[in-house]
């Protein structure tokens, strides 16, 4: 995946109410790409977690 879409997806994760106020982004001018999407799955995985179950 390129960099540019990585950016992307972490700067959608970055909306999400979980996230909101927080820079989950400003290391990730030191991350190698490999690093960058791992950190982005970690992310999204959390928030796919936090999501409230319909009963």
């Amino acid at each position: 995946m390129k960099r540019i879409d990585l950016l992307a997806r972490l700067k959608a994760a970055e909306g999400n109410d979980l996230y909101k106020g927080k820079r989950i982004g400003s290391l990730s001018a030191y991350m190698s790409d490999e690093q960058l999407e791992k950190h982005i799955r970690d992310i999204e995985d959390r928030m796919h977690a936090s999501r409230p179950r319909p009963e």
